[in-house]
């Protein structure tokens, strides 16, 4: 039993230093993520901050001896609370990416998410009820091995950790690959991925802008009139010419259409250009989420949103395609009540 929860209490300890170091790596995802769940901008930048490191210190109290049982317990508290905002923002309908284990895992928060904390606090209690828990301390048990014994629990765990890693590889690698099959048949088809139909309810959404302030459709939507949502990608080229398009048709259109930029991912290069053309309504995400559940695989894209909340039209691939919707969004809706909508503003 000692051993189990030994080896238990390493594989949470290496759960919680992986998600913190890749935290620290991409501070400006977390916090994009954490608003994105609907923590106040105010307060997403210092918990974006502070989170890793509290996952350190647990971490670290896994691995003593007195400390074990309350480290496993303020896991199980961090896990709640992120469970309870996964529940939350499936309730409300959003796709937010997780960024629980930073740029290593980007996909939206679900199920799946819920399925993982659950097999964590299992463990967890586990350490924290389990006979004998929660032990002694990992290099006091490691003391009183044998060399042989010693050697054996080190090869084991570096060969489980290679296990591991290869089956994260791996389903990765399937991943990209089923997203590449889908950009390269929505390019030889000519179209978009699959999205919503038209005159079906947008998908909802909640990003962080640049300066951290939140951004939502209802946020959007909120002034009365249509939207034009465009899509890009902070390693797209193309998109770079989609920012002036973007902050043109903002002028233009300023009062009868409300036009935003939705990016997947930023880089100082992207924000500086979006400072430097005024532009409003820059939203941020940590994943191309958003952008597939609008059926926009690649960027740039674009879609026309009713005032109403309904797709008016046919997602739009390719920077010609998107200049042409921003320069006459209403001309480009399917849907009749757009049409008198905006040309009755114009």
């Amino acid at each position: 039993m000692t051993a189990t929860l030994i080896i238990t209490r390493l594989l949470l300890a290496s759960v919680l230093a992986v998600s913190a170091v890749a935290k620290l790596a991409d501070r400006a995802g977390s916090k994009s993520s954490l608003t994105a769940f609907g923590v106040p901008s105010a307060v997403a930048g210092p918990a974006a901050t502070l989170l890793p490191p509290a996952e350190l210190v647990i971490a670290a109290g896994l691995l003593g001896g007195v400390s074990a049982r309350a480290a496993a317990i303020a896991m199980l508290v961090l896990l709640g609370t992120f469970s309870a905002a996964v529940v939350r923002a499936l309730a409300r309908g959003d796709e937010v990416a997780c960024h629980c284990f930073g740029q290593l895992s980007t996909e939206p928060a679900g199920p799946g998410s819920l399925l993982r904390n659950g097999i964590l606090a299992v463990l967890a209690v586990f350490v924290v009820a389990a006979p004998g828990a929660p032990g002694p301390g990992v290099a006091a048990w490691l003391g009183d091995l044998t060399a042989a014994d010693r050697v054996a629990f080190w090869l084991g765990l570096v060969l489980a950790c290679v296990l591991a890693a290869a089956t994260w590889f791996g389903v990765e690698l399937l991943r990209q690959h089923g997203r590449l099959l889908v950009r390269l048949d929505a390019l030889e088809q000519g179209r978009p991925g699959r999205g919503p139909a038209v005159g079906s309810p947008a998908p909802a959404f909640a990003l962080s802008g640049p300066d951290g302030a939140p951004l939502t459709l209802a946020d959007l939507l909120a002034a009365g009139d249509p939207v034009v949502l465009t899509f890009s990608d902070a390693q797209c080229g193309a998109c770079q010419e989609l920012v002036p398009l973007v902050a043109r048709a903002q002028r233009v259109w300023r009062d009868k259409v409300t036009i935003a930029l939705l990016s997947a991912g930023a880089t100082p290069e992207s924000e500086t250009a979006w400072a430097a053309h005024a532009l409003r309504h820059v939203g941020v995400a940590p994943s191309r989420a958003v952008n597939l559940s609008y059926g926009a695989p690649s960027a740039p894209a674009a879609v026309l949103i009713s005032s109403t909340g309904l797709i008016d039209g046919h997602v739009v691939a390719g920077l010609g395609p998107v200049a042409a919707l921003l320069a006459d969004p209403v001309g480009h809706g399917d849907a009749a009540v757009l049409s008198v909508v905006g040309r009755s503003r114009a």
